[in-house]
């Protein structure tokens, strides 16, 4: 048992020594450098000009939630698609309803005749109006289809104008805890998981530990690292899904 330990030691040191652990001192941070030149020496690559850019910060709450309700209803695509059809169905309602009255059929005349002697006038202007009588046919069908596909549009309408506020407001809630939960890793759990770890490699080189302890401290902070990366997606993730419900361009 004493030689596996021995062993297991031996081959914790020698994969402690493989590491590319940047050299700090002990009023120094860990930086996106730092992390760039530990992943190109992992990676065997002697390039000295790749510097990481952009930001992943997430962007602050929202401050008025009103002001969000109120712009999603106003600017939402699928309400306003709704609306569209709703107005649509509303007017083939209205026109099914008018083809139940028929329409009627006005004409004139004119008659010239040569036979006066027999009592016809010369000339005669005449008019008729022929009025169909909707006995059998009065267009019922087609005005309960147009009825009924209004009344959906009307429902389709009601529903979206019910669920996007709550979308929105579910959203934004989403969002707060997502931020607070990546907020109490930078506070806390990333601090002190690096606080161990350098204290850990400190303790390496003093002899004060040994290479199982320092690979522990190591472990114990890459986990809290990609916990952390795993928070940050989620509050991201909820902050796109403010924009998607409120149909903006960019995150709040």
């Amino acid at each position: 048992m004493t030689e596996r330990v021995a062993e297991a030691h031996a081959r914790a040191k020698q994969v402690v020594e493989a590491l590319p652990i940047p050299e700090l001192g002990p009023d120094q941070s860990v930086t996106g450098s730092n992390y760039a030149d530990a992943l190109l020496a992992l990676v065997g690559s002697d390039a000295d000009d790749v510097e990481p850019s952009g930001s992943l910060a997430v962007p602050s709450a929202p401050a008025d939630v009103d002001r969000l309700v109120a712009d999603a209803l106003h600017d939402r695509p699928d309400l306003r698609a709704a609306e569209a059809s709703r107005e649509s169905a509303e007017a083939a309602l209205r026109l099914a309803r008018a083809e139940a009255w028929p329409n009627p059929t006005v004409g004139v005349g004119y008659t010239h005749s040569e036979f006066q002697v027999s009592g016809d006038l010369a000339d005669s202007v005449g008019a008729n109006v022929s009025v169909p009588l909707p006995v059998a046919n009065r267009n019922e069908g087609a005005i309960e289809r147009a009825a009924a596909e209004a009344e959906a549009a009307r429902e389709e309408v009601r529903r979206l104008r019910l669920a996007i506020p709550r979308e929105v407001r579910t959203a934004v809630d989403e969002y707060e805890r997502a931020r607070a939960r990546l907020a109490r890793f930078d506070d806390e759990f990333s601090r002190q998981a690096e606080t161990a770890r350098r204290a850990a490699e400190v303790s390496y080189r003093d002899g004060a530990v040994s290479a199982l302890e320092l690979l522990e401290a190591e472990r114990a902070f890459i986990a809290t690292q990609r916990d952390r990366l795993d928070a940050l997606e989620d509050a991201h993730t909820a902050a796109y899904e403010i924009a998607r419900v409120t149909a903006r361009e960019s995150t709040p």
